[in-house]
Formats: structure tokens, C-alpha cells, sequence
């Protein structure tokens, strides 16, 4: 092993064990109880129905109690096993297995008595760092999920789709999601009615900030998707608002400034992603762009073209599953939600002096402000001439 892969492993370790340290993982806690709390003291999900209502108090203060659980464990027993796992591992006392990611990533994997360490040192200028710690030993717990969405059958499947296209995953058989999001966490178990399995699995920090990643898996339904190419042929079929919504909280974003949604895919899947869309963006007149880099691809929907996308999702969607939503949105922070409906609200016009112009045979859309002109590029790249 050369000096400068040596050196930026010891620098990875060191800012690993720093951030851990100097992180308040208490004071995340406190923030995700009071989330909680706020959701049971002030939210009534289903028109006074008190029953129901009960069975949702109890399912949120199983929550409570598990983030407490790990947050007493990290203070007498994690931290401290993750501590002297990394001091070993500085003074090459402890095996660093180092195992090279897909799209350039180096990840360092150590494991400590109660904990395993997971650094991604990811492939930028600055090599930043992401790190994970595995907590063993934690307890799993049964919720028991009321049918709150009273939706039909044909309507769960196409809100679960878009979900399995994204960061869906198996396991067992059975619908399964790892999400650092409570309000993902509440979202992903209301599309499953009956038991769901949830755990937590890790601790992530990076450099501003520590969060917990939960697994929920659910006993009552079998996943009929088999694979995500099967997940983007149903797409294809069945393209919907409804898929169309779980497909962007799961794995897009929405930039209202830009007035953008991008869809991210692997760089195996983008090409299958934009044949699923191809019907909606038909039948709504809209067009998309791909964007593809060494680090993935993005389906990305510009200007007017977005802002019609956004307004045929909100628009279509069940009345009680936007009631829901808003509850997200409001009291756990569902910032996606919050941003598909102001761009469901843009005027389209000339969405504020946008147009497209041809030069040398490539397309820009030309952006008026009031001090430039901005030539955008089919990947969202500014070319900038002051007026």
C-alpha cells in the first residue's frame, strides 16, 4: 500500500473519531423525541377516532423507546467500544479491511466488540468522509399498522411501486426500506397495513450532523416485485401520480429555485428510469433530460415541464393520503412534500423570461435576470453573460 492511500486512511480514521466526539448525540435524540411528541400531542390522524388514534400513540411511543434504548447504550457501552476500536486501528493494532466502492468510493469496514465501523471516504477534492457505526445487540420491535388510507388495492400498489423503484429493497420475502427519514419511516409502514418489523441499524455522522438509520420490514405482505427491473416495467405499465410521488420522496429532489425534479438512478438503471416515463411525460406533453455522470445519472425535468409534472401529482392524489402528507410535512419536516406543491403553484408563462434557443446544433434555455443572461445547458450547466 503506497503513502498517499496510507496517509488518507489514517486522515479518514482521525476525522472519524473526531467527529464522533465532538458530535452531540444526545442532543439529536432530544430533537427526534420532540418530533415524536408533537406528532402524538398535537395531530389527530383520523377524524376523531379514538381507538384508532390509541393504536397510533402506542406504535410512536414503541419509537420513542427505541431511540431512547440506543441512546442509554452509546453513552455506557458504544461509544466507548467505537473509541478503542479506532485507537487500535490508528496504531495498527486493529485489521482495516478497505474495500473499493462502485463509483470511485474507498470504504474502511473495522469491527469492535459491539459495533461495527463502516467509512466511506468518498471521491471528491476533499476525499470527504462519511462514517457509520453497526450497533449490535438492539432489540427489534412489532408495530402493529392500522389500514388509515382506506385506499383500494390498485392505489396501494401503485403508491409502493414508486417506493421499490427507488430505495425498495427485500428481505425475507417480504417489502423491506433502510431511511434516515421518521417521516419516510411513518410514510413507508401506512402503505403496508398490518405487521411491520423495525429496528435500528446504525449511526451515521458526517461533518455536521448525527442521524439514525432505521429498518422496517413488513410480516403481513410478500413483495411481488422481484428485482427493480421488474420494478420499472410495472412503471412503465402503470405510470401514475401516485407511483410518480413515492418515486421522487424515495430517490428525488426537488430544486424550486432552478424549478427542477431530478430522479437519480444508478448509471445501469437511468436508461430503463427514462423508458418508465416515457408514457407520462407522452401524455402530460412534457419532456425530461439525462443527465449522466461518472457518479450516477438523473432524469430532471426543467422550468415548465416541471412545475406540469408537479401539478398532475398533487392534483391527483387521494384526499386523505395529502391530509397525511401535510401532517409529515408539518410536524416531521417531509421538506419534498412542502416543495412539490409551491412548484405545483408556479405560474408557467414565461416561468420569469425562460426560453430555448439552438447554437451549433445544442440546446439552451436562456434565463433572464435582472443583472445577466444565463445560457442553461440540457445538464443544468450556466454559461453567464452580464447584460
Amino acid at each position: 500500500m503506497d503513502y498517499e492511500i496510507k496517509k488518507l486512511i489514517n486522515d479518514a480514521l482521525t476525522e472519524a473519531y473526531i467527529r464522533i466526539n465532538n458530535h452531540d448525540i444526545n442532543k439529536t435524540i432530544e430533537g427526534l423525541i420532540k418530533q415524536l411528541r408533537e406528532l402524538i400531542n398535537n395531530t389527530n390522524f383520523n377524524d376523531n377516532n379514538t381507538n384508532l388514534q390509541n393504536i397510533i400513540t402506542t406504535n410512536i411511543e414503541e419509537l420513542i423507546s427505541m431511540i431512547k434504548d440506543v441512546e442509554n447504550k452509546w453513552n455506557h457501552a458504544y461509544k466507548n467500544d467505537v473509541n478503542s476500536t479506532l485507537k487500535e486501528s490508528l496504531a495498527g493494532k486493529n485489521r482495516v479491511f478497505v474495500v473499493k466502492g462502485r463509483y470511485g468510493s474507498l470504504f474502511l469496514k473495522i469491527r469492535g466488540k459491539l459495533t461495527s465501523i463502516e467509512i466511506e471516504i468518498k471521491r471528491n477534492k476533499s476525499h470527504s468522509v462519511v462514517t457509520q457505526i453497526y450497533l449490535r445487540g438492539l432489540s427489534t420491535r412489532t408495530l402493529i399498522i392500522p389500514n388509515m388510507l382506506n385506499l383500494s388495492d390498485n392505489e396501494f400498489y401503485d403508491l409502493r411501486l414508486g417506493f421499490r423503484a427507488g430505495d425498495g429493497i427485500i428481505y425475507e420475502g417480504r417489502p423491506a426500506m433502510k431511511t434516515r427519514q421518521l417521516w419516510q419511516l411513518i410514510l413507508w409502514s401506512l402503505l403496508y397495513p398490518g405487521e411491520v418489523e423495525v429496528s435500528i441499524k446504525s449511526l451515521g455522522f458526517t461533518k455536521k450532523s448525527v442521524n439514525i438509520t432505521w429498518f422496517i420490514y413488513s410480516k403481513t405482505h410478500k413483495e411481488t416485485i422481484k428485482n427493480k427491473d421488474i420494478a420499472f416495467q410495472e412503471l412503465e405499465k402503470r405510470i401514475s401520480s401516485r407511483n410518480m410521488l413515492t418515486l421522487i420522496l424515495s430517490d428525488g429532489s426537488i430544486d424550486l429555485k432552478k424549478k427542477n425534479i431530478k430522479m437519480s438512478a444508478g448509471l445501469s438503471n437511468y436508461e430503463k428510469l427514462s423508458k418508465a416515463l416515457t408514457p407520462l411525460s407522452n401524455e402530460l406533453k412534457i419532456k425530461y433530460q439525462i443527465s449522466v455522470k461518472d457518479t450516477g445519472a438523473g432524469i430532471i425535468f426543467w422550468n415548465s415541464n416541471a412545475v406540469i409534472l408537479a401539478r398532475h401529482i398533487v392534483n391527483n392524489l387521494p384526499n386523505k393520503l395529502k391530509k397525511i402528507l401535510n401532517i409529515l410535512e408539518e410536524k416531521l419536516n417531509l421538506d419534498k412534500w412542502r416543495k412539490l406543491k409551491a412548484l405545483a403553484n408556479v405560474s408557467i408563462g414565461r416561468m420569469h423570461g425562460s426560453s430555448q434557443v439552438e447554437i451549433y446544433g445544442i440546446k439552451f434555455n436562456v434565463l433572464l435576470t435582472e443583472k445577466t443572461i444565463q445560457l442553461r445547458t440540457c445538464c443544468g450547466k450556466n454559461v453567464t453573460s452580464t447584460r
